[in-house]
């Protein structure tokens, strides 16, 4: 062995990769796990216990990576399913509420009268009428109490003018119409079928505007959210996120060929949910579109874009015994890693 070959054998498992940035993480982690797989299922030329070294210097770099992808993907997956909490509306509400933290009841009010969604899926258009009658929904399911007690102390303020300014033959049937107004009624006839005009009322008579703002959000607008990306398969892609969220936690104390396989399945769903990229770039350096790419080029690798790691492999003693066996690796470790 000459003054080369050790420089090489201590070199072949440090790969450089920024860890803030999910590009470099995975373009690190794919080099070092096909060096990993290649040395550990070739022929090998030299001692057993020099081989099994490279191997653990191999798996120790596959895990710092896969640590530091985990750090980001971590908090980005419980993000994203806070945004998405199907079953719970006032935790969906809560998340468009930070998201829009800065904003004033006209712009929640411009909003609930203006719904509207565009994606790749369609578009839909709501206006105030359907939010109102979400909530007349809850209100009448008891799902609101908020609203509830605006809406009923609304009622007896109407009640106690009408006793102030009907003679009696009309005041019972006043009443009874008060009585038996539902809030849509009661929004279209006081409110103008205006949400900005309901908001300014709740904010300008010493009503809680956040909680009217977040029950309106929960019961008036998320049926609507999720009706739409209900049939767009929000709810599968959900359980596949929740999943691979699960999954992180386990990951760092599973054997490497299994954290590997783990990994590969976690990034693969962070890629497919094309949203969770929006997610990812706002706590790395990358932007999606770099991301993308990434994970597009390894998955269509050719065996001459390997050539470079294989030269590595070779120099500290890796054999190829035939091209289709070196080929079938090649493809085993892109079927494991995107």
């Amino acid at each position: 062995m000459n003054w080369y070959q050790p420089f090489k054998i201590a070199q072949i498992w440090q790969v450089n990769y920024d860890n803030t940035s999910m590009s470099s993480m995975l373009s690190a982690l794919y080099e070092v796990t096909y060096k990993f797989q290649t040395l550990k299922k070739q022929p090998f030329k030299g001692l057993e216990v020099r081989q099994n070294n490279i191997l653990s210097n191999l798996e120790s770099s596959a895990r710092n990576i896969i640590s530091d992808i985990v750090n980001i993907l971590q908090p980005v997956f419980e993000n994203w399913l806070k945004n998405h909490a199907l079953n719970d509306p006032i935790s969906w509400a809560d998340a468009q509420m930070r998201m829009s933290e800065d904003q004033n009841e006209e712009y929640w009010g411009n909003l609930f009268n203006n719904y509207g969604i565009d994606s790749m899926q369609g578009a839909i258009k709501t206006d105030s009428i359907d939010v109102a009658e979400n909530v007349e929904e809850a209100i009448n399911s008891k799902k609101a109490p908020f609203l509830t007690a605006i809406f009923l102390r609304e009622k007896s303020d109407l009640k106690e003018l009408n006793e102030e300014n009907n003679q009696e033959a009309d005041k019972d049937l006043e009443d009874r119409y008060i009585d038996e107004m539902t809030f849509s009624e009661f929004f279209s006839q006081y409110y103008e079928s205006s949400w900005v005009t309901f908001l300014e009322y709740i904010s300008n008579n010493g009503y809680n505007i956040h909680q009217a703002i977040r029950e309106t959000c929960a019961f008036g607008l998320f049926p609507i959210w999720y009706g739409y990306w209900r049939t767009a398969g929000i709810d599968y892609t959900r359980n596949n996120v929740q999943k691979a969220h699960d999954m992180l936690y386990n990951v760092l104390n599973q054997p490497i060929e299994q954290a590997l396989a783990t990994i590969n399945i976690v990034i693969n769903t962070s890629h497919q949910t094309g949203e969770m990229l929006d997610y990812i770039t706002e706590v790395t350096s990358d932007s999606k579109s770099e991301i993308y790419r990434t994970m597009t080029y390894y998955s269509n690798m050719q065996p001459r874009d390997y050539k470079a790691w294989d030269m590595d492999l070779q120099e500290v003693g890796s054999q190829y015994q035939n091209n289709n066996q070196q080929i079938n690796n090649e493809q085993k470790t892109q079927n494991e890693l995107v």
